[in-house]
């Protein structure tokens, strides 16, 4: 596996509690695979010696071994940068379809909520207008009345005094 360091810690003195064994331990953090990782680092790790004097930029493949469920780093070559550059990918960028309702869909959806209220304020109020049973298509007019208030539509009046006059004077 190659890594590129980003950073390392400066090593600090552990030990166990209620014993005398003593280690030293680093913080190391790389990317590798357009990855960025962090891993603990022991002094009795055969690696801790090249990483506890790699610095941010440095370039090594590691060889890993696997012991049990780990994957322990066994050896560390530093690579050399300028015979072979090291390729870091870039993290994978995902994109994703926006889930935002555009401003068409948006004004359609209020238009839908317009004509649906507007059934159910027409039914209400020809049903409180005379108890009939009234037809489909007049409830369809009284919500298109209502609709067309709600839009600002201005409809024709149908007052006697707006009518031409159809006699002679």
């Amino acid at each position: 596996m190659q890594i590129q360091i980003v950073s390392v810690s400066k090593p600090e003195w552990k030990e166990k509690a209620g014993s005398k064994a003593k280690w030293q331990e680093i913080t190391l953090t790389y990317v590798s695979g357009g990855k960025t990782s962090a891993k603990k680092i022991l002094s009795f790790s055969p690696v801790f010696t090249a990483m506890k004097e790699a610095e941010g930029g440095d370039q090594f493949d590691i060889e890993m071994v696997k012991e049990g469920d780990f994957w322990n780093w066994m050896k560390a070559t530093k690579v050399d940068t300028a015979a072979a550059p090291f390729a870091v990918d870039a993290p994978k960028q995902v994109t994703r379809p926006s889930t935002y309702e555009t401003a068409e869909e948006r004004a359609k959806k209020q238009v839908y909520i317009i004509r649906q209220s507007s059934l159910a304020n027409a039914i209400s109020l020809l049903a409180a207008n005379g108890g009939k049973k009234n037809t489909v298509e007049e409830v369809i007019v009284t919500a298109q009345q209502l609709a067309d208030f709600v839009f600002g539509v201005e409809v024709e009046s149908k007052s006697v005094f707006d009518m031409e006059d159809d006699l002679p004077a």
